[in-house]
């Protein structure tokens, strides 16, 4: 029997899944999505940036961010988004930031 396509499971998943907790669920998702070929990526990058109260499916995202910066896979303009846009030059991801320069993490963000 074939899997269920990435695409179905999400709005699922995140009406069940509590804000703290990451179930095996959402790690096996994780795991699928980052196999993922690129058209599919950008497709669940979509589903999970229409969702109003992402939680714990952020992190589906978290283990691709290196393949979206190649993909550049087009992003909804929400307020969040518009606030912030002027600043994103300014957050680098962990390993890249050092202490003298004038930027900051991107775990800094949240």
């Amino acid at each position: 029997m074939a899997e269920e396509p990435i695409e179905t499971r999400l709005p699922a998943i995140r009406s069940a899944v509590p804000v703290v907790a990451r179930p095996p669920e959402i790690q096996a998702l994780a795991r699928t999505v980052r196999d993922a070929e690129d058209p599919r990526i950008v497709r669940v990058v979509a589903i999970v940036d229409a969702m109003i109260n992402r939680g714990p499916i952020d992190q589906l995202i978290a283990p691709i961010r290196p393949r979206l910066v190649r993909l550049r896979p087009p992003r909804p303009l929400r307020f969040a988004r518009l606030l912030f846009h002027p600043l994103d030059r300014l957050f680098v991801p962990a390993a890249r930031w050092r202490p003298e320069q004038k930027t900051l993490m991107w775990t800094a963000r949240r």
